[in-house]
């Protein structure tokens, strides 16, 4: 008997996967209910050492333990986003088709969907070109409870979905920087789950989501665009179990962003902007622009699995973070920082942006935080 498991370990050894592993940092996590105690919103230092320690140097933070936050995350249900806007279009194919329109990406695209997961990506356009699925639709949908077979979720050893290319993320669909503004109730809804968490009753949709810690901080000062509503900064984000979010990627205009986690979890990963090369552009970056002229920089890394058998530039690799936000947490993604996002369960997240069209990553003054 011994001799036979002996024997089992002595062959078994050689097929053992053993992959070398990249470990990139631990993302610095804020504790907001401390910056509540000492009353944040109106004690200048703290939001002056904020803007020094992250937003100056380009460093990711998760900020946790905010009771505004909190009081988010406990009235937008998915069943109340449904009653507020269930039939307002989703527009999951938006941000996807306008890609499409380069050859190069829609080559590729149809390359990887048909050898990964077998689907014929003129399939997958129709569907996203016919009659739009509402937001009902899509969140009772399949595609939303439905786990994705990929390679490193142990239920599906076999697959061969491995997340290193942008098709990997086309199939099934998620909703991409769904814009609030699209369904009035919506808006008036955040707006006032704010008003009761401590902003003022007579704030706009802009200042009563800048109640929360650290938003002040991000969202003001030297914004190109700053209305009222919040169709030029606040979207939504949902993604399926294992869906994964999205890949990595950086913005082409400079933006300042923050992620509020509503349901599930958000793991991230970033790396600074100087690393690009490492990362394996895809394409090399050669995009075409989207209606707004801007071109997002798509990178074939995976970040979250890392295999240096398969992606050995990643050993060279410097300054990445990694950090995992839970419901109620805000994720501040600074300026000019390669991302990655991926998703713990199905996940519905509230994005917060600061957006311009220079060419630089500016930073609100001190005096205007």
């Amino acid at each position: 008997m011994y001799f036979v498991l002996f024997a089992m370990c002595l062959f078994a050894a050689p097929y053992a996967r053993s992959e070398p592993q990249k470990v990139w940092g631990k993302m610095d996590v804020l504790d907001a209910e401390f910056a509540n105690r000492v009353q944040f919103n109106r004690v200048k230092s703290n939001r002056v050492q904020f803007k020094r320690d992250y937003m100056m140097t380009n460093q990711p933070v998760i900020i946790r333990g905010d009771w505004r936050a909190r009081a988010m995350t406990r009235a937008l249900t998915v069943s109340k986003l449904l009653y507020l806007c269930g039939e307002t279009p989703s527009s999951t194919g938006e941000r996807v088709l306008a890609l499409m329109e380069d050859a190069g990406f829609y080559q590729s695209v149809r390359d990887r969907l048909n050898y990964t997961d077998g689907i014929v990506l003129e399939h997958i356009i129709s569907q996203y070109t016919g009659d739009e699925p509402t937001i009902r639709e899509f969140f009772e949908g399949s595609h939303f409870t439905k786990s994705i077979e990929t390679e490193q979720d142990p239920r599906f050893p076999g697959a061969l979905k491995d997340w290193s290319h942008p098709a990997d993320f086309v199939w099934p669909p998620s909703l991409r920087s769904w814009r609030v503004a699209r369904c009035e109730k919506l808006v008036y809804f955040v707006q006032n789950v704010m008003k009761k968490s401590g902003a003022r009753a007579s704030a706009g949709v802009r200042e009563s989501i800048s109640a929360i810690p650290f938003v002040r901080a991000v969202l003001s000062g030297g914004a190109e665009h700053r209305p009222d509503i919040p169709a030029d900064y606040m979207n939504l984000f949902a993604s399926p179990d294992m869906g994964r979010g999205t890949p990595a990627h950086l913005h082409d205009f400079p933006s300042h962003n923050l992620l509020l986690v509503v349901k599930g979890k958000k793991r991230m990963v970033t790396w600074p902007g100087d690393q690009a090369d490492k990362l394996y552009p895809f394409m090399k970056n050669k995009l075409l622009a989207d209606k707004r002229g801007e071109i997002v920089g798509l990178f074939m890394v995976n970040g979250f699995d890392v295999n240096l058998t398969r992606q050995p530039n990643l050993a060279d690799v410097e300054g990445g973070l990694l950090g995992e936000a839970e419901p109620g947490d805000l994720i501040y993604i600074p300026c000019g920082v390669i991302h990655g996002l991926q998703s713990v369960g199905s996940t519905l997240v509230l994005n917060l942006a600061r957006r311009h069209s220079k060419d630089k990553c500016p930073i609100p003054p001190i005096r205007q935080i």
